[in-house]
């Protein structure tokens, strides 16, 4: 009986946390546009460490050092950073 309510419990977590993801990731694509038709220099969102980072050509420690400030996974480093180094160009 208890086994029952656990899983019924974990099902119900799991679906808030779907819908959580699903508003974050519309939230940063709101972001995203803001950022991109503001005019901000997006130099001044980033540390120093990862303009630094990004400024070498160390693609692999600028990924890991936006996972570290951001908490983005692995993809979502990748997108940005890869993004990013074409806005650089």
């Amino acid at each position: 009986m208890i086994e029952l309510g656990l899983i019924a419990l974990a099902a119900l977590m799991y679906s808030e946390l779907a819908a959580i993801r699903r508003r974050q990731r519309w939230i940063l694509k709101k972001i995203d546009r803001l950022l991109d038709t503001s005019g901000v220099d997006q130099d001044e969102l980033l540390s120093p460490e990862l303009r630094t980072a990004m400024a070498s050509g160390r693609r692999l420690k600028a990924i890991k050092r936006y996972r570290e400030e951001t908490g983005a996974s692995l993809t979502e480093a990748k997108v940005f950073i890869d993004r990013y180094g074409k806005f650089r160009e």
